[in-house]
């Protein structure tokens, strides 16, 4: 099994932990006109979107990427351009396949866009489209990289090749005492822990080997020459996430694990359907344990009419955003039932911005009378949160436990006034204003331009801004911006200001876009237009079809 990990990942390209929270725009697939496609000979086709110059990932090296997967008639099904989070993986494992061919030949700041047919994919008939951009190697791979890309033929070189080593033996269980839990798992504990037990949504570090009932070894790090990563609330079976929740660093277990907590009747690799499967996992690090979530002892419970459950952990100052508000919050959240954690922004730097209108019912009900520095444990009901559909992470019907903090009650910005400002109607009903008409380059259809910008609803709801973000947008008028932006920024200059009012149709359609943007919107923008240069040269790729 070895490379293919057998896929203890349940091969979910990585599981995402915010996605449900997060209102952000989806974003669009980049043009493909005029570049070059180049087919393996397994069936995947890619596109360099933009040559990297940075370094080239060898195999087995760590990765960090933004990307965003669509199917094949255009739906986004994930995104962690939208969360705002980069993926990291390691080059040679954990992904699917189509991915670990994909990435190969790219270089840091590289751009790519893969079709994966389905077979190199999750199967089930279904190809799948990414746009995957390489950020950063963490850690270079002993492996040796390949200029040539994923069309190489030619095997890479073997340097310093190690003796294989031997394959594990079951260690023995007897005179020990299974203990068997409510889900029909049981473990037998083989060696005592003396460490910490992770968290949900820990990164930890484990050695394992996994057998068939009838001895068959089907996978094993101990071949691998390192342990191997995961997080403790997603990615990898029920039946090792059931167990790691109560394992100490250093204690080692023996699990059984039945076909309902594991592949079920799916076949994976040497594994038939509905195989009970054997593992010897030791827990040898954690690298970084879950959210620890707040004691509520002693506090005040406050139940609202409509069922939400709120705990006031710590007291904030100055006024409330009240339930047209935009915010910045830190929140983890977690299922009530078994606690397995559902997404946190604890992991990065930066809180979550967002209209209090733009989380879930109870997340919005407890945001809108909050102060800032406030902190809060809440009890979110089901049909506050994501009721009977559910969401990636969250089972239908489905009770919440959240820790939500108020970092900041963001100020409103406000639209500038058009009055005594002429009036421009586009044949399509894209309507705009000069509001400043700048003095620099102008944009043009195929101009790649800087600016910043904010977007209402035409009921004066803000939905997006990147003054908020405090860094303004980069994007190219050929690709990557609805087609109210392509054809109302013609003919804007650097340094200009101007107003759109564009119809639904120039912007997402009969689509809503998350929880702001309801189908048949007109959207309303105010951008201003900091850069304008010229495109460069298309970029072709070096390799033919």
């Amino acid at each position: 099994m070895t490379s293919n990990m057998i896929r203890l990942l349940s091969v979910a390209l990585p599981v995402f932990l915010i996605a449900p929270w997060a209102a952000a725009q989806d974003p669009v697939q980049r043009s493909i006109e005029g570049i070059s496609p180049v087919t393996t000979a397994s069936g995947l086709k890619y596109y360099d979107l933009k040559v990297g110059t940075g370094e080239e990932p060898k195999s087995g090296a760590r990765v960090n990427v933004h990307y965003s997967g669509w199917d094949t008639g255009g739906k986004l099904f994930d995104s962690s351009v939208k969360r705002g989070s980069p993926f990291a993986f390691n080059t040679d494992r954990g992904v699917i396949k189509g991915w670990i061919e994909g990435v190969k030949g790219m270089k840091v700041g590289g751009i790519r866009r893969l079709e994966i047919p389905a077979d190199l994919a999750y199967g089930k008939g279904k190809d799948l489209i990414f746009e995957v951009e390489l950020l950063s190697i963490e850690k270079q791979g002993a492996g040796v990289a390949t200029s040539q890309g994923a069309t190489s033929k030619e095997a890479a070189p073997k340097k310093d090749e190690k003796p294989k080593v031997p394959d594990p033996v079951q260690t023995s269980i007897e005179g020990l005492n299974p203990v068997t839990t409510a889900s029909g798992l049981k473990y037998y504990v083989l060696k005592e822990g003396e460490g910490e037990v992770p968290r949900s949504g820990a990164s930890v570090k484990t050695h394992y080997s996994g057998w068939l009932t009838d001895g068959t070894l089907f996978d094993t790090s101990a071949n691998k020459g390192r342990p191997f990563s995961f997080k403790t609330n997603g990615g990898v079976i029920e039946g090792w996430l059931e167990a790691i929740s109560t394992m100490k660093v250093g204690e080692k277990r023996r699990l059984e694990i039945p076909p309902d907590l594991a592949y079920g009747d799916q076949q994976k690799g040497q594994i038939p359907p509905n195989s009970t499967l054997i593992f010897e996992m030791e827990l040898v690090s954690i690298d970084k344990n879950g959210p620890e979530r707040l004691s509520i002892e002693g506090l005040k419970e406050v139940k609202t009419e409509s069922g939400l459950k709120y705990w006031v952990v710590k007291e904030g100052t100055g006024d409330t955003p009240g339930p047209k508000g935009r915010v910045k919050m830190h929140a983890s959240g977690w299922l009530k039932e078994s606690g397995r954690l559902v997404g946190t922004t604890r992991e990065g730097t930066e809180p979550l911005r967002n209209n209090v209108s733009g989380f879930f019912p109870g997340w919005s009900e407890a945001a809108a009378d909050m102060k800032t520095g406030e902190i809060r444990h809440l009890e979110i009901p089901s049909d506050l949160a994501y009721g009977e559909k559910g969401t990636r992470g969250v089972p239908p019907n489905s009770e919440l436990i959240m820790d939500v903090e108020m970092v900041e009650v963001l100020p409103e910005i406000k639209q500038t006034s058009t009055n005594g400002i002429a009036e421009v109607t586009l044949e399509s009903g894209t309507k705009y204003w000069d509001l400043k008409v700048g003095d620099g380059e102008e944009v043009k259809s195929d101009s790649n331009c800087v600016a910043n910008y904010t977007g209402w609803l035409l009921d004066g709801t803000m939905f997006d801004s990147s003054f908020e973000r405090g860094k303004p947008h980069t994007f190219s008028m050929v690709r990557g911006v609805i087609e109210g932006w392509k054809e109302g920024l013609i003919g804007m200059k650097a340094g200009g200001k101007r107003r759109l009012q564009i119809p639904p149709e120039k912007a997402y359609g009969s689509r809503p876009r998350g929880r702001l943007i309801p189908a048949n919107s007109v959207l309303v923008f105010e951008v201003e237009m900091l850069e304008v240069t010229p495109p460069p040269p298309a970029l072709k790729s070096k390799s033919s079809p």
